[in-house]
């Protein structure tokens, strides 16, 4: 994530805590009650703002948790006797690379997954065959990484929803606007 602000060094382990603004984008595409596995669980930031809505997170795991409910395990590791009854996996992967698409890769051969990430990664080449996977692409608004910071990020974030059955790419999902008709002008 070191490209969030060149103006700031990087955290190590790409430990940014989840923005609570980026949660709302991605709620209309949850099924109510969702039961879920957080395979980069961090401080359990995504965790608690996804119970607010009634989400249930069944296993949770970080290569260095900050909270005793998370188990420290590499999520490369994870297998289907981890997943218990979860259907999915919600998470905010570390974004440096190749880490991201090592766990995507691996990660959508057991469940489909949502992940945020920078919008730029549907852009890459290097990204090709994952976007393939890719079904949705969900806009979020610019989200404040840096705790203390006055602005917000310099680059765009996007919810991924990546399925190992899917192909043909994703679906576009932009933020929601003031009007239906995005060529209106307002008065």
């Amino acid at each position: 994530m070191g490209r969030l602000n060149p103006n700031f060094d990087c955290i190590p382990s790409d430990f940014y805590v989840t923005p609570p603004r980026a949660l709302p984008p991605l709620l209309p595409f949850l099924e109510p009650q969702r039961r879920y596995v957080e395979p980069a669980a961090g401080n359990g930031a995504l965790i608690d703002l996804l119970a607010q809505h009634g989400h249930c997170c069944v296993a949770a795991f970080d290569i260095d948790p900050h909270r005793n409910d998370i188990a420290a395990r590499n999520a490369l590791d994870l297998g289907e006797a981890d997943l218990g009854d979860a259907t999915i996996f919600l998470t905010n992967l570390p974004w440096s690379w190749p880490v991201f698409p090592q766990l995507v890769k691996h990660l959508i051969a057991l469940r489909p997954l949502w992940t945020l990430a920078p919008a730029r990664f549907a852009h890459a080449a290097r990204s090709a065959t994952l976007v393939d996977r890719c079904s949705h692409i969900v806009c979020v608004p610019r989200l404040q990484w840096i705790p203390g910071t006055r602005d917000q990020s310099t680059q765009d974030t996007v919810w991924l929803r990546f399925d190992a059955s899917h192909r043909g790419g994703p679906h576009f999902y932009p933020r929601e606007t003031r009007s239906a008709d995005p060529w209106a002008t307002e008065a």
